[in-house]
């Protein structure tokens, strides 16, 4: 069965998945969030990995249509399309017009600039499209982006899910306070590790989704480049 999951499958969905329905039934403290684990026979470890997997095709669909919404408001953009905008400094000017070049004589496609007229968010499209077609380009030879890519879906979804266990966090500790209990040491620590962890999880989506778009780059470059004109 393992053997007919993707890359992306293991490292974005199941590896989220599983941390999900484990720190979700150490935070709650709810028993019926208990599941089987990997440390049981084969029907077990099976029955895992598909709860997993399924728990962790949720997630990365929460990821996407609400964290990664937030972060490119963030961000401003994916940074596959606004590197290649007029006014964006993170590649030199050589940089892209060796690109552009490239792509022209690879795709026929010509570069959107700020002096046709178009707005940000039209160029900022046009640039993405340009993007996949070049990961698409590149995805048969180099493994790279594919693995910076699932990373990136794997960081999405751990920050997805350490904002949801924090919820989860606070909410344990402001109903005890509610009831007039005690808020226990290993609530507050708990919360403060589950902060951190959504903390490190935002650096490291953010640092994979620019490792994965300088590789998809490079890589065009390195494999479609080599006989376009330098002029």
């Amino acid at each position: 069965m393992l053997a007919r999951f993707t890359l992306y499958d293991f490292i974005a969905v199941i590896i989220p998945g599983a941390f999900l329905l484990w720190a979700a039934g150490a935070v709650s403290h709810a028993p019926e969030l208990a599941v089987v684990t990997l440390g049981g026979g084969f029907a077990e470890a099976s029955v895992f990995i598909v709860l997993s997997y399924i728990v962790g095709l949720i997630l990365s669909a929460a990821s996407e249509q609400l964290t990664e919404k937030l972060l490119l408001a963030i961000w401003r953009g994916y940074p596959s399309a606004r590197w290649l905008l007029d006014e964006d400094t993170t590649f030199s000017e050589q940089y892209k017009a060796e690109f552009w070049i490239c792509l022209r004589k690879t795709f026929d496609t010509e570069r959107p600039t700020a002096g046709t007229g178009a707005d940000r968010p039209s160029r900022l499209r046009r640039n993405q499209e340009v993007f996949y077609r070049c990961y698409r380009s590149v995805e048969k030879v180099s493994e790279m982006p594919q693995i910076f890519n699932a990373q990136y879906g794997l960081f999405r979804s751990l920050l997805t899910a350490f904002v949801f266990l924090g919820i989860i966090g606070l909410g344990n500790i402001l109903a005890r306070g509610a009831a007039g209990m005690a808020v226990g040491r290993g609530d507050i620590r708990t919360l403060a590790l589950l902060l951190a962890g959504a903390v490190a999880s935002y650096w490291r989506v953010k640092k994979r989704g620019e490792d994965f778009a300088r590789a998809v780059f490079d890589g065009f470059l390195s494999n479609f480049g080599r006989n376009a004109p330098t002029t």
